[in-house]
């Protein structure tokens, strides 16, 4: 399981894909939950909730992505430029990571793991786990 926060850390293409597809699929399904329970007009602040949480965890998603590419991740800001992110988006899906650790972390998995992918737990300070015996 992944142990680092949300900016930190790699994640491979595939992970990278199923998280944002589903990300953007529960965002929808809240959206539209909230529309149909309290209307348009009082559900503005649950999109808005709907929204910030979901561009965090999209932005997270991103970073990561150009950490396993090997760049900082202040190049998630280019997703925010209009056509420009229409070319970086295939960038971050479709060009291979890279195969060795980087200074961003090791070589992530290419097993499917949406959970720790979209919420990685935070490092806990002093505290260690027992050994399993």
């Amino acid at each position: 399981m992944n142990s680092k926060p949300f900016f930190m850390g790699r994640i491979a293409r595939l992970n990278y894909f199923v998280s944002s597809v589903l990300t953007g699929i529960a965002a929808w399904l809240c959206t539209t939950a909230l529309s149909l329970a309290v209307g348009w007009a009082t559900g503005i602040i649950g999109f808005l909730i709907v929204f910030i949480v979901s561009g965090f965890l999209g932005l997270s998603l991103v970073v990561r992505r150009c950490h396993d590419l090997g760049w900082s991740g202040w190049w998630a800001l280019l997703m925010i430029i209009p056509f420009v992110n229409i070319v970086f988006a295939p960038i971050l899906l479709f060009k291979r990571g890279m195969e060795v650790s980087n200074a961003y972390g090791l070589v992530p998995s290419a097993e499917v793991a949406i959970w720790p992918t979209l919420f990685p737990r935070r490092p806990t300070a002093g505290i260690s786990s027992m050994p399993a015996s």
